[in-house]
């Protein structure tokens, strides 16, 4: 799995980027644990951009793999706010599309049973 994370609107020496890193990669296992059986590769990338003038920060994760791809964005004045909802909307889309694809094999495999009992 490839990850990166670039936060625009700090500089790269400033301890609030740490933070905001290991709070990212922290709050990021739970989508990490969802994903070791899927293909590889995997990609994702997470924006974050302060800005300060206007009191909103925008969020946004970028997760490619070989079967299907997700992107999230969010917006709000408070930034670890903006996090949690990135990484919230991003597991439920990645928890929704495994569903999907878990009923479609089932019922794939429902048809295959019942046109050989049919012998068809």
């Amino acid at each position: 799995m490839h990850k990166s994370i670039t936060i625009r609107g700090l500089d790269d020496k400033d301890a609030k980027t740490d933070a905001i890193k290991n709070y990212v990669w922290d709050k990021f296992q739970k989508i990490e644990k969802i994903l070791k059986t899927e293909d590889q590769p995997i990609y994702v990338d997470i924006v974050i951009t302060i800005i300060s003038p206007k009191p909103a920060h925008v969020a946004e994760m970028r997760l490619r793999a070989p079967r299907y791809t997700v992107i999230v964005e969010k917006e709000n004045p408070e930034l670890y706010r903006a996090i949690d909802e990135v990484l919230d909307v991003t597991w439920q889309q990645i928890t929704q599309e495994k569903e999907e694809r878990k009923h479609k094999l089932r019922k794939e495999g429902f048809r295959a049973k019942l046109k050989k009992w049919l012998n068809i």
